[in-house]
């Protein structure tokens, strides 16, 4: 997942590196509360979940709670990324 978003990132900074000329629009106050305010959450749930794996025998349930909670993030951050790195069409 991390990989994947990295390359899209990497992608748009080599594609615009000749832009000097930022025409970007900023971003809201609540985007940016919203954004860091489920990051640090998706963080602290991670922890959470690591820290209180004890019992080897809900290990499945912990592997299940995790690919819930990264599937979940994965998804919320498709939407993030898709609406900060989003491209004009020519002409549009």
């Amino acid at each position: 997942m991390f990989a994947v978003y990295s390359v899209l990132i990497v992608k748009h900074s080599v594609e615009n590196r000749f832009n000097v000329n930022d025409l970007s629009k900023s971003v809201t106050w609540m985007f940016a509360f919203i954004t860091i305010v489920f990051t640090i959450g998706f963080v602290f749930y991670i922890n959470g979940q690591i820290y209180s794996q004890k019992e080897p025998d809900v290990l499945e349930n912990f592997i299940r709670r995790l690919g819930l909670a990264e599937t979940l993030f994965g998804i919320y951050l498709s939407i993030i990324l898709k609406e900060l790195f989003k491209e004009k069409r020519p002409g549009a």
